[in-house]
């Protein structure tokens, strides 16, 4: 007999074989599935649910940059920016902060059979367990979700109310962890508000005592060189030398003529003279910016010495700027000290939920239909090799005997 033949002999016998042995493969397969049902009704029910929410952070503010364009010193990291809301979302989530505060305001410690332990040591062992019941899930758009498992004890048909207890806890442990997310969120912007403000309380400060400084000091550099506006002060200049000038030619020709008709000690030709010699010292006063002539007032003069414009000009420039400075700085402090205030009060919520937790309609595991399907089917692959294994030398023993048959 070729060896092909025989392999299709092999295999009609294989099957009949299990087809009479088929109770045997039946009884393993429904021990299989007893024990699959046992199985599903004994191990502890979970449900899931999930509570979701838009990740958005408001910015506090641009202080940082304002106040580094207005002359401003800033405290490196003072305002340093933080990473993306959904990174800082998700360390917050996984902080033991919110995770105590879940703990204590839904009572876990109870719930999960903690209370006698040390309270340090049940509160750390209650912080494991809900970390294990919940994952955090994001999108790039700025989705979050709270995704919470919370399964029954084992033996759950002997726990009536273990069910909707484990539904409950699931949905109040998602929105809980959102709203505790919230609380640290709205303590973390107190905090940074508030040390924005005792920061900006500072700066005024020193802000108003540097706006004092300057403003003496300009309002003392004008007393002191009776300048108000170099501009105008500086036509005033050259319109008083151009009338100078024109009164010095007058009374040098009256002085000429009075050469010609009177002797050189006439009382007139002396008044001339002195007349002349006062406006050419005044004429120079202004030009070189040498001393006053005595008898004349420099508070009621608002001309300037022409060789003084320049560095008078540039003085005045600097200390009013220096003001200017001053006083932008000191006006953006209160704008921002009064936001700081603002931001310190507001009891507003940053995170945007979008669907809160409900308790789940069904539980999520176990799966009794697929583990009753699956164990059938293991059982029957089971009876079935228990089936060829147990009759194989039956089965092998019958081979000889129908070899010798066909060789007579």
């Amino acid at each position: 007999m070729d060896p092909q033949t025989s392999g299709r002999e092999d295999l009609r016998g294989a099957a009949l074989l299990l087809w009479r042995r088929r109770a045997r493969v039946a009884l393993v397969a429904g021990a299989a599935v007893a024990m699959a049902v046992a199985v599903s009704l004994i191990v502890p029910h979970v449900y899931e649910t999930r509570a979701t929410f838009l990740a958005t952070e408001d910015d506090q503010s641009s202080l940082a940059g304002q106040l580094a364009m207005a002359g401003a010193l800033v405290p490196a990291g003072l305002f340093a920016s933080s990473a993306t809301p959904v990174e800082v979302f998700r360390e917050i989530l996984e902080s033991r902060a919110v995770r105590e505060g879940v703990v204590e305001s839904l009572g876990l410690i109870e719930r999960f059979g903690l209370q006698e332990e040390r309270p340090e040591v049940a509160r750390a062992m209650a912080v494991d367990i809900l970390g294990s019941t919940m994952r955090i899930a994001d999108k790039r758009s700025g989705w979050m979700a709270i995704e919470t498992k919370v399964s029954t004890p084992w033996f759950p048909f002997l726990h009536a109310a273990a069910d909707d207890s484990a539904k409950v806890l699931a949905s109040r442990i998602a929105n809980e962890t959102v709203r505790q997310l919230n609380v640290v969120l709205r303590e973390r912007r107190s905090s940074s508000a508030r040390s924005s403000r005792i920061y900006l309380e500072e700066q005024l400060e020193k802000n108003k005592k540097a706006l004092e400084i300057a403003s003496d000091s300009l309002v003392a550099f004008q007393k002191r060189h009776a300048t108000i506006s170099i501009e105008d002060q500086a036509r005033v200049s050259l319109q008083t030398l151009g009338e100078l000038k024109g009164q010095i030619v007058a009374k040098e020709v009256e002085r000429d003529v009075l050469r010609r008709t009177r002797s050189g000690d006439s009382f007139e030709l002396q008044a001339v003279e002195s007349q002349l010699r006062a406006l050419e010292e005044r004429y120079d006063a202004l030009v070189r910016g040498s001393a006053t002539p005595s008898g004349s007032s420099r508070a009621l003069d608002s001309s300037v010495p022409l060789d003084q414009l320049p560095d008078l000009a540039a003085e005045l420039f600097r200390r009013q700027k220096e003001v200017q400075l001053q006083h932008t700085v000191y006006e953006l402090l209160t704008q921002q000290y009064y936001h700081a205030l603002l931001e310190e009060a507001r009891d507003t919520p940053t995170v945007q939920p979008l669907d809160e937790a409900l308790p789940p309609l069904g539980k999520s595991s176990p799966k009794r239909k697929l583990i009753v399907m699956v164990a059938a089917l293991a059982g029957g692959i089971l009876g079935c090799v228990w089936v060829l294994i147990a009759d194989r030398p039956r089965a092998a023993e019958t081979i000889p005997a129908r070899m010798v048959r066909e060789q007579r």
